[in-house]
């Protein structure tokens, strides 16, 4: 009796061995994360600046992992619409002016951008350049324009720009900028007699809306 009672666990032990050697070895488990994608691209439908109202296309890099301090490169372009006359009292007619607005700087995130909802601050150095076409000289002794003339407008400045962007998926993003600074060099260039104003120091702001994706 006891010899088979030890031949039953010596058998079950074998099997158990057989079973354990047969079995696929489990992979070894790790902690590692995909890193979060570094670039976004971003699409503003509205946009609107000093230059007028209109689109925006901006290019994103993180430069730290945490993704606290990025590089931003938003390229903006406007239409300044106004209705202009001789004088008060004569029939007016609407005026187009194009801008292009150039807004490089730098973004910090004080709580990183991997959360819902996220805000940025930093400071950017701008350059506008644009059509500036209408009546820009004096005006006769009975009130009447008498000059109008084709123009250009350049401004050189640096803005403080607030940022508030909520992630709606880790790839996908929405949210909103404004900037508020001042044009430390504007030309006003008269290209129809060649004449040309410098140094005028003016205010400059910003605000779009932005939607973004990240890779």
């Amino acid at each position: 009796m006891t010899i088979k009672i030890n031949a039953a666990i010596f058998l079950a032990l074998g099997l158990c061995s057989f079973n354990a050697s047969a079995r696929k070895p489990e992979p070894l488990s790790y902690s590692y994360q995909r890193p979060a994608p570094a670039n976004v691209l971003r699409f503003a439908p509205i946009s609107v600046f000093y230059g007028g109202v209109g689109l925006g296309l901006s290019y994103e890099r993180f430069i730290d992992k945490a993704q606290r301090v990025s590089f931003n490169l938003p390229v903006y372009g406007g239409l300044r619409n106004y209705l202009i006359g001789q004088s008060a009292g004569s029939a007016v007619e609407p005026e187009s002016n194009f801008s292009i607005l150039a807004n490089p700087g730098i973004r910090l995130y004080p709580r990183g951008h991997s959360r819902k909802m996220v805000y940025a601050i930093g400071p950017s150095v701008f350059l506008s350049h644009g059509t500036d076409n209408g009546y820009q000289g004096g005006s006769d002794p009975a009130g009447n324009y008498v000059e109008y003339a084709e123009g250009t407008e350049t401004r050189v400045g640096s803005m403080i720009n607030n940022s508030l962007t909520f992630n709606i998926s880790p790839k996908f993003n929405v949210g909103v900028e404004a900037g508020i600074g001042v044009s430390l060099y504007t030309r006003l260039k008269n290209n129809t007699i060649q004449t040309s104003r410098v140094g005028l120091i003016e205010p400059m702001a910003l605000f779009a809306f932005q939607i973004g994706y990240k890779f």
